[in-house]
């Protein structure tokens, strides 16, 4: 029989045997895992030539086992910081140079200094040979303002790679602008060319040794831009310069960037000229750019301004010799030479001319008068043959503006803020577009399918008669403007640009 108290003891040593012999083992385990730490020292040198002790600038210091890789500066020297203790190889390799291999050891918090000498080398290694064979042809003229430039290059060195940076920049300009780097094709496409222009190109090839060789310098010419029939003015850069685009939205042309602004473009008949408003100078004045010889010229010595007038508002004369502009209270006419300036007829009391439009048909000119606020808004009809204003549209409640001849010169179009809303800093809340029979003086909304929330604005006549040009905008003012067409029923209404101003369609 087992003596219980003999038992218990038995136990009891048997577990501390077992506690101990458990401690051991975790000691022993802890001990084996611990993390040894890592000490570091630096290595620093200078790389010579080996015959003549000059320093060699730019060669490449790596190490086997690897820690860092660095070139040597001016004086030949190099520095790599931090690296763990051991035994290393350095690698210095330079063009023109035999590679040289050095051991050394680093030890801890110490700076481990080894010179190296580097021999020059017997084997030759040529350039990459010069680009040439250029795409476009040197001295073309391409069809496109998005060009694809080609060009050939050879490789002088078995199992040398070569690379290419393209060099692009307008003529008669200094700004040289690197379009494509370190490539390894022998194709770049451009994109953001403009019309009309003379470009110079180059190509610079270089291998992994530095070698660089460079072409000879290219040009071509892109192809004349399109006469499209839209005009409108955009805002780039808060800026707003004049561009041009076709019925469909396409074919985007800029047209006028001057370092002012500029609005209200407006064709002539024959779409030789164009007439903008720009404040490059001090003011708001009239110039003519004329399409064949790109010359521009200065029309007003009296700026385009009054009541509310920021720069718009004028027009040319149906035949195409001269331009009526408003100057505060008076209406002048100038010819297209800035020569024979004269004041056609003076405003009613308190009143501004703020816009114009010659009759396509008749020496008639409809006009917008405004007071010093610009809700204060009225539409008349001068007519030159009897030197007098008739009113149109009397002063309603809303803002009235832009009022503009369809091309038989029987209606003319305007628009009118229908809210009522009048504040002082011009804001609209529901402008629609209005066109008025001259004969009838019947008015009809043609904005019957315009969007709740917005205004349709700006509205001018398509060449052919059919259609509307005009802008929708938020009436918040929390986004660009659509510029738009509808027909003159207030159908098909269909977006062809954004952000787009002031439109006149020729």
């Amino acid at each position: 029989m087992i003596n219980l108290k003999n038992y218990l003891s038995l136990i009891e040593r048997t577990g501390i045997i077992i506690s101990i012999t458990l401690f051991v083992f975790i000691f022993i385990t802890c001990k084996e895992a611990s993390i040894e730490p890592i000490f570091y020292g630096s290595l620093q040198g200078k790389v010579v030539d080996a015959e003549t002790n000059e320093p060699l600038y730019g060669a490449s210091i790596s190490t086997n086992p690897a820690s860092s890789s660095v070139t040597t500066d001016y004086e030949g020297k190099y520095k790599i910081e931090s690296i763990p203790v051991g035994n290393y190889t350095i690698i210095c390799k330079k063009f023109g140079y035999e590679k040289e291999q050095i051991s050394v050891s680093v030890l801890e918090e110490y700076e481990t200094v080894a010179m190296l000498f580097l021999h020059k080398s017997e084997v030759v290694i040529n350039p990459p040979s010069m680009p040439q064979n250029s795409e476009p042809v040197n001295g073309s003229t391409q069809n496109e303002v998005k060009i694809i430039l080609k060009w050939t290059a050879g490789v002088n060195n078995q199992n040398d790679s070569v690379y290419y940076d393209v060099f692009l920049y307008e003529a008669l300009s200094t700004d040289c602008r690197k379009i494509g780097t370190s490539l390894r094709d022998t194709t770049l496409e451009v994109t953001d060319l403009k019309y009309n222009h003379v470009y110079f190109w180059y190509v610079e090839a270089f291998d992994n040794y530095s070698n660089k060789t460079r072409s000879e310098i290219w040009n071509f010419k892109t192809k004349v831009p399109p006469l499209n029939p839209i005009l409108f003015s955009l805002m780039i850069d808060n800026q707003y310069d004049i561009y041009s685009i076709d019925e469909n939205g396409n074919d985007k042309v800029e047209v006028i960037a001057l370092s002012g602004n500029e609005l209200w473009p407006r064709y002539n008949n024959e779409k030789r000229f164009i007439a903008y408003c720009s404040n490059y100078g001090w003011s708001a004045e009239i110039f003519i750019k004329d399409l064949k010889t790109d010359l521009t010229t200065k029309v007003t010595n009296l700026p385009v301004s009054g009541y509310h007038n920021n720069g718009f508002g004028f027009c040319w004369t149906n035949d195409g010799g001269g331009l009526v502009y408003p100057y505060y209270d008076k209406l002048y006419k100038v010819d297209i030479n800035g020569f024979n300036r004269k004041m056609l007829i003076q405003a009613p009391a308190d009143r501004n001319f703020r816009e114009s439009d010659y009759s396509p048909i008749e020496d008639k000119i409809v006009v917008l008068t405004v007071g010093i606020n610009q809700y204060d808004s009225e539409i008349y009809l001068y007519d030159q043959s009897v030197d007098t204003l008739k009113l149109l549209v009397d002063n309603l409640p809303g803002i009235i503006e832009r009022p503009s001849f369809t091309i038989d010169g029987k209606n003319i179009l305007f628009t009118r803020d229908i809210s009522g809303y009048e504040s002082l800093d011009g804001r609209q809340l529901n402008s629609h577009i209005f066109i008025m029979n001259l004969t009838s003086m019947e008015i009809k909304d043609i904005s019957v399918n315009k969007i709740d929330g917005t205004n349709d604005l700006n509205p001018r006549i398509s060449s052919d008669g059919a259609y509307i040009i005009f802008n929708n905008a938020v009436n918040n003012n929390n986004k660009q403007p659509d510029l738009v067409i509808m027909d003159l029923m207030g159908r098909q209404r269909r977006v062809i640009t954004s952000g787009g101003i002031m439109a006149d369609w020729k």
